[in-house]
């Protein structure tokens, strides 16, 4: 399976006429570093935030206010949470539009569910984040330290 990853991302021969910026448009590649962009700034904040139901407002203020470029990041992982929503959604949009997905029905499959799970978790994160952490901190062990458990 990662061999088959690594010659999609390399393959050996492409034609010159998908490479056409107007074909391609860049979004599955503009999505995925998003994603990354996502992950990356989620860590980041994961170090300071607390997820108590009674502290996540108060963590989110020290991020903002103490925290040595904490309000960029922050802005930078809620930016990046919704350009790699909109962007998925683009690059769906144009794989169904130009029939792409005819050839490559697994990938297909998997596209649409990363899309789906992307879209779902989106609002639930949003809305049910520090009752959700707090239930898995309390489930795993009561006495393990937040910033340790969101980094796992």
């Amino acid at each position: 399976m990662f061999k088959e990853f690594i010659k999609h991302l390399f393959p050996r021969v492409t034609l010159k006429k998908n490479l056409r910026f107007t074909y391609t448009l860049c979004l599955g590649g503009l999505s995925f570093t998003a994603f990354i962009m996502l992950v990356i700034s989620g860590v980041l904040l994961a170090v300071y935030y607390i997820p108590e139901p009674l502290q996540a407002y108060n963590s989110i203020l020290f991020i903002e206010e103490n925290v040595t470029g904490g309000k960029y990041i922050r802005n930078l992982h809620r930016f990046s949470s919704n350009a790699f929503l909109i962007l998925m959604f683009l690059h769906v949009l144009r794989v169904i539009l130009t029939g792409a997905f005819l050839s490559r029905k697994y990938n297909w499959i998997i596209g649409l569910f990363l899309l789906f799970l992307s879209i779902f978790l989106k609002p639930v994160y949003w809305k049910q984040s520090a009752s959700l952490f707090h239930l898995i901190r309390n489930l795993v062990s009561p006495k393990l330290d937040n910033r340790f458990l969101l980094l796992l």
